[in-house]
């Protein structure tokens, strides 16, 4: 029964009407987010200064201890991203 309401639900659904701010990536935040570009690449990165930048994994060679850090590189136009 609960299954039923639940796929009435979904159908409903007009998406038309999701606000904008759900489709663009978010730019607030230390997170990095996947980003996809035009040719189908896709990077991990962080807004950051007005623009997307991209990053890469570190590791640090004394203490082992592995962090993510801006690389200095731009990421133009991002066209979709993910979260994970």
């Amino acid at each position: 029964m609960a299954a039923m309401a639940r796929a009435k639900m979904i159908g409903a659904i007009d998406f038309q009407r999701i606000p904008k701010a759900w489709t663009r990536p978010p730019t607030m935040g230390a997170r990095p987010v996947l980003l996809y570009e035009s040719d189908g690449r896709r990077q991990w990165g962080l807004y950051h200064n007005g623009a997307w930048r991209g990053g890469q994994n570190y590791q640090d060679s004394f203490t082992g201890q592995k962090q993510w850090r801006l690389d200095g590189t731009l990421i133009n136009n991002p066209v979709r991203w993910s979260s994970s």
